[in-house]
């Protein structure tokens, strides 16, 4: 008698005593490749004609748990819109287990990296044990946080358990939410920056530029530059795509001094967010004037010289920016001031600079020479002038009369004479404070025969009158 099976089974009959067989497996099992097999015994007799009987067996392979549960991504990427509503659904990630029964129930949990102050991925996303679905927790900020990525782990609930770990990175996309910036000019409140313009300027003369950032990215970043309204329409365009403010025409003596402009900023989101700055231009005949008001320290010094002339203060607003995604960007403002000549300090010296020149012994020495010879000269002109008005008060107080040589002083009397032969005579009239009487002689004058006989008739004719101040005159 035979007895045998197929022979495309990984199994085969082994003897064991007379007329018992043994089914054996002749490999390993894996169910999760064939969980059953039906197996035929075919029993044969050695008789003429053979005889046989067949039986099927149907043997079910059971489970172990020999497979960690599998993602179907090894990565996934999640975009989710900034400025979301708390609890949104975000995407999902799913694992499966060849295994069976508990061997094959799959629980996810995320593996959040080591507590980051920063970045505290606990409360920005959450994930359902049970299926794998992903939320946000809160509304996530595209300008605070572009990306950020964590872990998750399936494991099934076999024993032991087996699990496996897949990576998962958010995109926070942009969304227009953010209007643009304007850095320049500055619009803080303070004192509007005036530009100034020649008037001699050629048409398309650079004025100024306006420079302002978006904090979106893409298209929502994009800017773009209208003027809105404008003094004098005409006068000045504003280029689209970079805020150049410039002269449309040649100016004339008949445009205004003073104009405004209002210049628009717009994004190119959806919708489009804008902002607006205004600009004053000043027009001049040229840069000679300090149309523009000094600093504190510049215009103490312009009042103590007044030939210190400041001809224009020019700022200059310098962006610095990288090449990462998004650019990151600072800026720093410059002032440059142009001056006839460096002759005149016009700048405050720097700290270290002003304490070498504090310690100078030679620039010392030379402010006190100049000072001693200063106070030497004004002493030395005081005392002349006193002595002068000594040597006055001294012949004054003596009674003697001083008569000048040259021409006649202003304070001497002047007595013209009458008649055909005239002549002018000069006394200087000195009076003694204690005298009691008001008059005085003349004294004779040196002159020919003929002049002395008339003077000599006419003094006896008149030997004594009275001039109109009260002095009787001999």
């Amino acid at each position: 008698m035979l007895c045998y099976i197929q022979d495309n089974l990984p199994f085969l009959l082994k003897p064991s005593v007379e007329n018992f067989y043994i089914l054996m497996t002749e490999g390993g099992l894996d169910r999760e490749n064939q969980a059953e097999y039906n197996i035929t015994i075919t029993v044969t007799d050695l008789g003429t004609p053979r005889l046989k009987t067949q039986h099927n067996l149907t043997v079910t392979v059971s489970d172990v748990n020999d497979n960690a549960p599998a993602f179907s991504q090894s990565s996934y990427t999640l975009r989710v819109r900034e400025n979301n509503s708390p609890a949104l659904h975000i995407g999902s990630v799913s694992a499966t287990d060849r295994d069976a029964g508990a061997n094959a129930q799959v629980t996810y949990s995320l593996l959040l990296p080591p507590h980051d102050p920063h970045l505290p991925l606990a409360s920005l996303v959450s994930i359902n044990a049970d299926n794998g679905q992903l939320f946000a927790l809160r509304a996530l900020d595209y300008e605070a946080l572009q990306a950020f990525e964590f872990g998750v782990r399936a494991a099934d609930r076999g024993s032991p358990a087996l699990s496996s770990q897949a990576l998962v990175r958010v995109l926070v996309v942009d969304a227009n939410d953010n209007a643009p910036f304007v850095l320049y000019p500055l619009q803080n409140g303070s004192a509007p920056c005036t530009e100034l313009v020649p008037r001699a300027a050629e048409a398309g003369y650079l004025v100024t530029k306006v420079v302002a950032v978006d904090g979106d990215s893409g298209q929502n970043a994009w800017l773009s530059y209208q003027l809105l309204k404008a003094t004098e329409p005409g006068l000045f365009g504003v280029w689209a795509h970079n805020g150049e403010v410039r002269t449309a025409r040649l100016l004339s003596e008949r445009d205004a001094v003073k104009h405004r402009l209002l210049v628009l900023v717009k994004d190119n989101g959806e919708p489009p967010l804008s902002a607006s700055v205004t600009l004053h231009v000043l027009l001049v005949d040229g840069f000679s004037q300090p149309y523009l008001p000094l600093p504190d320290v510049a215009a103490a010094e312009a009042r103590a010289d007044p030939l210190t002339v400041y001809l224009v203060i020019h700022r200059l607003l310098v962006l610095v920016k990288d090449n990462g995604e998004p650019p990151l960007s600072a800026s720093v403002t410059l002032h440059v001031l142009l001056v006839d000549g460096f002759s005149q300090p016009y700048l405050p010296l720097p700290d270290v600079a002003a304490a070498e020149a504090r310690a100078d012994p030679l620039t010392v020495y030379l402010v006190i020479a100049l000072a001693s010879v200063s106070s030497l000269f004004l002493v030395s002109v005081l005392v002349f002038v006193a002595v002068r008005l000594c040597r006055r008060s001294r012949a004054a107080s003596g009674g003697g009369c001083s008569v000048p040589e040259g021409p006649f002083a202003g304070h001497l009397v002047d007595v013209s004479g009458t008649g055909t032969l005239s002549h002018s005579y000069q006394y200087e009239v000195c009076l003694r404070g204690g005298s009691g009487t008001g008059e005085f002689k003349f004294l004779k004058p040196i002159i020919p025969n003929i002049q002395a006989q008339s003077s000599g008739r006419n003094s006896e004719e008149n030997p004594t009158f009275r001039n109109s101040f009260g002095f009787n005159f001999q």
